[in-house]
């Protein structure tokens, strides 16, 4: 398990290299997923600066932390290499990958009032999309408002 402080958890980005998928929920309760071929479900939580809060980047997923206000929880499904953890100061951290095909290795990211959350833990090789509803995400759907009369 490792804590931001609310300086770690609102500036930069945070990058998580070795995923295989993402899934997320934002402090409305709408959820998402990405998947590493760039394959998109459900609703994405986009930054004031247009740009997606939560998504794949080069091959790592990019949580944006100035937003981050705006994300509850996220998950990130572990290839099978491990889990890199990297913060825009410098910091990093590595979770091993699982020694049995048969897991995989979760990395969970909870935003606790200004604090951010990782826990890491490993679970039973399944689909994405039935790991995403193992972990409580339902993807919801976009909707697009337009205003009236046009």
């Amino acid at each position: 398990m490792a804590r931001l402080n609310s300086r770690q958890a609102g500036i930069g980005t945070l990058l998580i290299s070795g995923v295989r998928s993402t899934a997320w929920e934002g402090t409305d309760l709408t959820t998402g997923a990405e998947s590493s071929s760039g394959q998109r479900a459900g609703t994405v939580i986009v930054t004031r600066g247009n740009r997606p809060l939560v998504a794949f980047h080069e091959g790592a997923v990019a949580v944006t932390l100035r937003h981050v206000r705006h994300l509850r929880r996220a998950i990130f499904v572990g290839a099978d290499e491990p889990l890199i953890i990297r913060h825009f100061d410098g910091a990093a951290a590595a979770v091993p990958a699982p020694t049995s095909n048969s897991e995989k290795v979760i990395l969970h990211l909870s935003r606790i009032g200004e604090l951010v959350e990782l826990r890491a833990e490993y679970v039973a090789d399944a689909t994405d999309e039935a790991t995403w509803a193992t972990f409580g995400f339902r993807m919801t759907t976009p909707v697009h408002v337009h205003p009236a009369g046009h």
